[in-house]
């Protein structure tokens, strides 16, 4: 028929077209791969932008710009919510292991004024058997299956995960559930556990920057929980009851404060199903209401001239998690950076404050900081050095991290930012490479954000930032503002904080 003639014409056109794409791909193959991968980036970019104007971005991004098109084979996080409101999410990376695990919206922030230490307790607890498996047969069932198993608490979060084969994610899921859900509240196992607890707490002691970052936290949030540490003070551990410890876990453990993460090779309706089996009977709970944060200009001085080095870290209050600003805070940090004796590279930096300190000798180590919290952050940089009495390298080093953070504000060109985001996004890609780190960043994000940013949107949000827009972010929190203050060690040179203060502004036309 005529139009089976037609069709045979259709056809034959079809075919000799798609052989002079054959013949013109193998001419100008990367070309046109090329194209399509700038096309597909513009796309993403965006539905990206659309996100971020949503989700409250205050830095557009540049005209024209395209996000790299290999981040379009991110799998997206898949989120399902159960009757009792534990969320549960997978990110499938066709890995053949996987990690799955259990992260709470439950830290130190959240203890009763009388049973502080109660979140790193019941932590420590949750190893030491259950009313169904003995600690034993916990640690032999744990290396029967070649599985890694942690855990961490924060002010804020708890988290308990496993990482083993793919094939044993519904194994680690069961056994996560009854450690967390069916902890052994023994008071033999809680005084066997408080000395190890106590043993910890002497070896953290022997951190100087975790022991400076718990002082900072003290004097900045001072009179509020945020000031606790994880740990707690030997006291503190020592008062500890079981009545107490189950009294915060009945209270806080709660659906509606869980995620469930499984990351790696893991289907996530049958995730779904075992995290129903597992954790569909924990309660639901209610809304939680913590004690805001409220930031002191502070400072904290634990003198002691007979130690050879002195531990500085000085700090601006910033924002929480949630706020747009915290992309910004970010490249600062980067733009501060970090540097350690003995790495020659320090002179050679493109952190206008690690070539002051390594060209000058002011410090041992300098590093940037930036902690975030549901409502609140510090940003601020940590040194160490070994200063000799009575000479002024504590204030040259006080000067040197205050010019530079103030400088933030007043010089920082595009080239810089420009680099400090490259570095930013290629640490952020790096810690996504294992499946512990991935379920990590979903259980966290979750927490904080509600939802899971895909790469392509953090590095679209990091990639909007300017110059002009990081100088206003350091304007609002670093250009005049108080600061917290925390020392130890051989500190008796160390400039009082009325000088700090009147270091974070300059005189400029």
């Amino acid at each position: 028929s005529g139009a089976h003639s037609a069709a045979l014409v259709v056809w034959g056109l079809f075919v000799a077209a798609m052989g002079v794409l054959r013949v013109a791909s193998s001419v100008i193959g990367r070309i046109g791969q090329a194209q399509v991968q700038r096309a597909a980036g513009a796309r993403l970019a965006s539905s990206v932008a659309t996100v971020m104007v949503n989700g409250g971005s205050k830095s557009p991004l540049p005209p024209g710009y395209n996000l790299d098109a290999s981040l379009l084979n991110d799998t997206p996080t898949k989120v399902t919510t159960l009757s009792n409101g534990v969320r549960v999410a997978t990110k499938q990376t066709g890995a053949s292991t996987a990690t799955a695990g259990v992260w709470f919206n439950v830290g130190t922030r959240h203890e009763f004024e009388d049973q502080v230490g109660s979140a790193h307790m019941l932590e420590h607890l949750s190893f030491k058997g259950t009313k169904n498996t003995s600690g034993a047969a916990l640690e032999k069932k744990v290396e029967d299956m070649g599985m890694h198993l942690n855990a961490y608490t924060s002010r804020e979060n708890t988290a308990f995960y496993a990482k083993s084969g793919s094939s044993n994610v519904g194994a680690s899921l069961e056994m996560l559930s009854d450690m967390v859900k069916n902890t052994e509240y023994d008071v033999t196992t809680l005084e066997n556990e408080k000395q190890v607890v106590l043993q910890e707490l002497d070896s953290v002691s022997e951190m100087p920057f975790e022991v400076t970052l718990d002082y900072l936290h003290d004097t900045a949030f001072q009179g509020t929980p945020l000031a606790r540490n994880i740990i707690g003070t030997p006291d503190q551990v020592q008062a500890l009851s079981v009545d107490g410890i189950r009294r915060f876990k009945d209270i806080h453990y709660k659906g509606n404060r869980t995620v469930i993460v499984g990351a790696g090779g893991v289907n996530h309706d049958e995730f779904v199903e075992m995290a129903e089996k597992h954790f569909g009977s924990l309660e639901a709970g209610s809304t939680h209401v913590f004690e805001p944060a409220a930031f002191t200009g502070s400072d904290v001085l634990v003198r002691d001239d007979s130690d050879t080095e002195a531990h500085v870290a000085i700090a601006f209050q910033t924002v929480g998690w949630n706020h747009p600003d915290v992309y910004a805070l970010m490249v600062m940090q980067q733009l501060l950076g970090s540097w350690t004796f003995g790495d020659s590279r320090g002179k050679l930096a493109s952190s206008r404050l690690v070539r002051k300190v390594a060209e000058n000798n002011l410090a041992s180590s300098v590093s940037a900081f930036n902690t975030n919290y549901s409502d609140t952050g510090l940003f601020g940089v940590y040194t160490a050095c070994e200063p000799a009495h009575g000479t002024d390298q504590l204030q040259e080093l006080s000067w040197a991290v205050l010019r530079e953070c103030v400088n933030l504000f007043h010089n920082v060109t595009d080239e810089e930012v420009t680099r400090a985001k490259t570095m930013l996004k290629s640490q952020l890609a790096n810690s996504r490479e294992n499946t512990s780190s991935i379920a990590d960043d979903v259980g966290r994000q979750l927490i904080y954000f509600g939802r899971h940013q895909s790469t392509a949107e953090t590095f679209a949000r990091i990639d909007s930032i300017s110059s002009g827009y990081l100088r206003s972010v350091a304007d609002k929190y670093i250009n005049d503002r108080d600061v917290a203050v925390a020392a130890l060690g051989r500190v008796g040179d160390l400039p009082d904080y009325n000088w700090l203060r009147r270091r974070t502004y300059m005189l400029r036309n």
